[in-house]
């Protein structure tokens, strides 16, 4: 019968350090709502509640804020809408009240990634897909420190 050696036990710390030295960080994922906006939150006798998570998944933070600052600035961008200046001041507040000294939570990648999903919409009408060319100069600006 062949002698049998026994091989030492991996150093599985050393490995996993190896590895995660030897690839890129991702970038990381949260659960997403993609719907946030003053209509999807409701005021309980215990606070506010957020509803209608259908389109939720999981996903890098900055399209989550992208996707309710395009929501907000499309209103804000139909002057026709009585709840554009709510909208604006809603989208100014949202931008604007991050942690001082703080990268923002809006990135320029969610936000085109934002804009991109809301064009696809299919239950938007032509006049909301055209409100989406304003979008974007509006959140900057509404977003300036």
């Amino acid at each position: 019968m062949p002698s049998r050696r026994r091989r030492p036990a991996p150093n599985w710390p050393a490995f996993s350090t190896r590895c995660t030295r030897s690839r890129p960080a991702a970038p990381p994922t949260r659960v997403l709502h993609l719907d946030l906006h003053p209509e999807n939150v409701l005021l309980t006798p215990d606070g506010p509640r957020v509803i209608d998570w259908a389109n939720a998944e999981e996903g890098p933070p900055g399209l989550d804020w992208g996707m309710s600052a395009v929501i907000l600035a499309q209103v804000a961008a139909d002057r026709a809408d009585p709840r554009a200046p709510l909208a604006h001041a809603a989208l100014t507040g949202l931008l604007t009240h991050q942690p001082p000294n703080a990268p923002s939570a809006l990135t320029e990648e969610g936000l085109t990634e934002a804009i991109i999903r809301r064009s696809k919409n299919p239950t938007m009408s032509a006049r909301e897909i055209r409100l989406l060319d304003r979008t974007r100069e509006l959140v900057r600006s509404a977003g300036a420190r």
